[in-house]
């Protein structure tokens, strides 16, 4: 009984030390980054030989974006949005309309999604059709609020329209990737009418798709745009032919003013919607970059003369310096058990091998007695290895199964921070070890015994 109650004792305290150590070790990444790894954030500054000529943040970046633009690697410019885009509910009478807004990602080109990654859903046709990443979604679901406790599984999302901030354009979702990033992924246009001192406007391909007998009957060429008075201004139905100035003081010619059920002000070439996001700027510059190290390779690499002695610039890695905090929280996290978990255990295996040992002892004589009846010595350590096994199997093995099945079981039904993690594996691992070290205690005092002749073995218990 008292091997029984020991085994019983070490297991559930070997399934809490590893429970914990588990727990505390594993921090979410996702709590960590919150941006796509491909994005670099560069801010720039003055320095003492700065010209007066080039006046603010707009001006220094040109230097810097003509010196980016001579690299002829593979990257976007991306705006930021002065507000995230949101999602609205009313779930419950009571509380009114809720929101929840999709921050900490990345806003990405569209053009940047693979779409093998997409696990649910369809690529968007248009500017008002956007994809957003499981990360992005699961993270949104995983804080506490109001709506979320409305909300069973990302795939809700499918179908659902977002807002953005004082503005009229509203993307509905219409896939859900995978591709290991917080992203939500936008057309050109999309990003042009969200970002920051964008303007809403539509693409040449997007008039066609979705007002294709105004499209047909309103050509438009690059430097020229169509406007829609009804949402742009009245005025403008009466400037054709004048230049229409955009929220980043851009200028294109008004080839047409039509009237149409649409949130965009304009409709651009993709050649001028791009040229839009290249100095929609505001307090930082966004690179979406293909190949990141190419990147930062070439920014550390040499600069023609006005940049380096008329810009200071500080390029950030946000992704890398959370993976580094990931990474430096994990590791003190960690540490801090390791200690307590291998003291813990190894006191527990010294008490086993001594309870073991004393069995041992106390069972000299039935070993003296085989010994002289010419038993081997390895049929006796089968005999000692089996009845460990079996004690194991009868006093580990249930509890390391019903702890895991209690634990899965809060954890599935109830909403419970609980103080120990543990997987069926974890559960298996533990089970394993036991049985393992609790053999070896068993035969490691008996091998010792073995050793000795039988007259002695039996003088030895006074026989």
């Amino acid at each position: 009984f008292g091997t029984f109650a020991f085994l019983t004792l070490l297991t559930l305290l070997t399934l809490y030390t590893v429970g914990d150590y588990l727990r505390i070790s594993q921090i979410n990444r996702e709590d960590f980054v919150t941006t796509d790894a491909h994005m670099l954030e560069v801010k720039f500054d003055r320095t003492e030989e700065t010209p007066v000529t080039l006046i603010g943040a707009d001006a220094l970046a040109g230097l810097f974006m003509d010196f980016l633009d001579a690299s002829k690697l593979d990257f976007d410019y991306v705006p930021t949005l002065p507000q995230p885009l949101f999602y609205s509910a009313n779930f419950y009478l009571q509380m009114g309309l809720v929101s929840m807004d999709f921050s900490d990602c990345s806003y990405v080109p569209l053009s940047r999604l693979d779409e093998s990654t997409l696990i649910a859903g369809r690529m968007p046709e248009h500017s008002e059709e956007i994809v957003v990443d499981r990360w992005v979604l699961e993270k949104i679901l995983a804080r506490p609020g109001i709506l979320q406790n409305g909300i069973q599984s990302i795939d809700y999302f499918l179908g659902k329209t977002l807002n953005a901030q004082k503005r009229d354009f509203a993307p509905t979702i219409v896939g859900i990737s995978d591709c290991g990033h917080p992203s939500v992924f936008l057309s050109n246009s999309a990003l042009a009418s969200v970002g920051n001192r964008g303007t809403q406007v539509m693409s040449v391909d997007d008039f066609k798709h979705q007002l294709p007998e105004l499209a047909a009957q309103n050509p438009i060429t690059t430097g020229s745009c169509c406007v829609f008075y009804n949402n742009a201004g009245v005025a403008y139905a009466w400037r054709e032919g004048q230049d229409f100035t955009t929220g980043n003081t851009q200028s294109f010619l008004i080839a047409h003013a039509l009237e149409a059920d649409t949130y965009a002000h304009l409709v651009l070439t993709d050649a001028d919607i791009e040229a839009m996001l290249r100095i929609m700027i505001g307090g930082t510059l966004q690179i979406y970059c293909a190949d990141k190290e190419a990147m930062l390779d070439y920014l550390n690499g040499p600069q023609p003369h006005d940049l380096e002695h008329y810009v200071k610039f500080t390029v950030l890695d946000a992704t890398a310096e959370a993976e580094a905090a990931y990474a430096e929280a994990t590791q003190t996290r960690a540490d801090s058990r390791r200690i307590v978990t291998l003291t813990v255990l190894f006191l527990s295996l010294v008490m086993l091998y001594l309870l073991q040992r004393s069995r041992v002892q106390e069972r000299i004589g039935i070993m003296a007695v085989y010994r002289l009846l010419g038993i081997p010595r390895r049929k006796l350590s089968a005999i000692f290895a089996m009845e460990s096994l079996m004690q194991t199997l009868s006093a580990v093995l249930p509890w390391c199964a019903l702890v895991y099945g209690v634990l899965a079981a809060i954890e599935h039904y109830t909403e419970w921070n609980l103080p120990v993690s543990l997987s069926w594996q974890a559960c298996l691992w533990i089970y394993g070890g036991i049985s393992l070290l609790h053999l070896l205690l068993s035969i490691l005092p008996l091998s010792r015994l073995q050793r000795l002749p039988p007259a002695k073995l039996a003088a030895k218990y006074d026989f």
